[in-house]
C-alpha cells in the first residue's frame, strides 16, 4: 500500500507533469482520468506516481524531478523515479 494519500491536494503539488520523462501521452490520459476526480480509490492515474504506481505508458527515463517535489518532502520519500518503480512504500 502507498505511504502517499491519493488526493487532489497531493495531485496539485506533484511535479510529474514538469518532469523531462513525462510524455504527451501522459497527459492526454491524466487529463481524461482528472475529469472523473481523484480519490483513494483511483487507480493507475498518470500523475503522482509515487501513490499511483509505476506509468504504463513511460518507456524511457529522461531525467527525475522527484528530488525536487514536495510532495516527496512531506512524505519524507526516499529515491525516486517512481514512474519506474512504482509506489513508494
Amino acid at each position: 500500500m502507498s505511504k502517499v494519500k491519493k488526493s487532489e491536494k497531493n495531485v496539485s503539488m506533484c511535479k510529474c507533469m514538469e518532469c523531462p520523462t513525462y510524455t504527451k501521452e501522459c497527459k492526454a490520459k491524466f487529463m481524461a482520468q482528472k475529469s472523473q476526480g481523484v480519490s483513494e480509490k483511483s487507480n493507475g492515474m498518470e500523475d503522482l506516481y509515487c501513490a499511483f504506481g509505476r506509468s504504463g505508458l513511460i518507456k524511457e527515463n529522461k531525467g527525475c524531478l522527484c528530488g525536487t517535489c514536495p510532495v516527496r518532502d512531506m512524505y519524507t520519500l526516499s529515491g525516486g523515479a517512481y514512474c519506474f518503480s512504482g509506489v513508494a512504500t
